[in-house]
């Protein structure tokens, strides 16, 4: 007995992260999917280029990168691209684009719907075993119809939930939803686009909040601060939604606004890094629109090297 009860304390001591220099051990979920992801975001271009994806594919790889995120949009991707990543050790996340920019009507046309569980089926038909959901929300101002907050929380659970029951002879119970939020959501009990984490956790298994630093503008205490505005708006993602439910933040992966930090780019991608990662979260996806990761690489380098064996 006292034999099990030191395995146990030993092992709580290797898994878990206490905030110090100590490193810790993260290895993959029994479902394949990695217990703390460290991602990175493709675009549609990029994946069906198959010498550029492989390129990069490979360079991920060696770099220890184990999950991305693909854009399922416009065109199809290659039936191959999940095979790739697998030899690669790498798990694959379909991105669909609910509705660009957000949604100004309340609901959307039937042939919108068709056309968004048409991408998703797909996905899942190549393999893929997790959905994520971005603007899945309403536009940030202009709308044609008039609701207020809790029916607007209503109505994107139950556009969701139609994607979902849409999509199931495709995917079975076995695909993971994830959704994207906002980076001010967390941090907000209110917001007009109809997304709250509470409503949100009901629907999806995992919730991504946006938390670019940039994007707060005016609030050079969250701009100028990468490391807590990650730490602080994942714990609050948390907090606040279903147990059970996972959250992995989008990290900023592009120069924009980091002057106020008074930190170089790769420490400035690092910080954010080390905040998804001391927040106990399920772990980080670096965004990057042109796919240029030299700066998240050497970020990444540092953060394994401190953090992990």
């Amino acid at each position: 007995m006292k034999k099990i009860i030191i395995f146990i304390s030993l092992s709580f001591l290797v898994f878990c992260n206490s905030g110090d220099s100590k490193k810790v051990s993260v290895s993959s979920k029994k479902d394949g999917r990695p217990n703390f992801y460290k991602g990175i975001y493709i675009s549609n271009p990029t994946a069906r280029t198959k010498a550029n994806f492989n390129k990069l594919l490979a360079d991920a790889s060696n770099a220890g990168i184990n999950a991305m995120i693909i854009d399922a949009q416009p065109r199809k991707l290659p039936e191959d691209l999940i095979t790739r990543m697998k030899e690669k050790n790498i798990h694959g996340i379909a991105r669909v684009v609910a509705f660009d920019l957000g949604l100004v009507t309340e609901f959307p046309t039937k042939e919108h719907m068709n056309k968004l569980i048409s991408a998703i089926r797909y996905s899942c038909d190549i393999g893929f075993k997790e959905i994520n959901l971005d603007y899945i929300r309403y536009a940030d101002g202009g709308w044609k119809f008039k609701a207020n907050f809790e029916k607007r929380y209503a109505n994107m659970m139950q556009i969701i939930t139609e994607l979902k029951e849409g999509s199931k002879e495709s995917c079975g119970s076995d695909v993971k939803y994830g959704a994207d939020v906002f980076g001010r959501v967390p941090f907000i009990q209110n917001d007009a686009i109809g997304q709250r984490i509470e409503e949100y956790s009901q629907v999806v298994d995992i919730i991504y909040p946006m938390l670019y630093p940039s994007h707060f503008y005016g609030l050079k205490e969250r701009m100028g601060d990468p490391y807590n505005t990650v730490k602080e708006g994942l714990e609050k993602t948390m907090e606040r939604s279903k147990p059970g439910t996972e959250a992995i933040v989008w990290v900023q992966g592009f120069n924009y606004y980091i002057g106020v930090s008074g930190l170089s780019f790769k420490d400035y991608i690092k910080a954010q890094m080390q905040g998804a990662l001391d927040a106990k979260s399920r772990g980080f996806v670096v965004w990057n629109a042109r796919n240029d990761y030299k700066y998240t690489f050497q970020a990444f380098a540092e953060f394994q090297s401190e953090n992990f064996k």
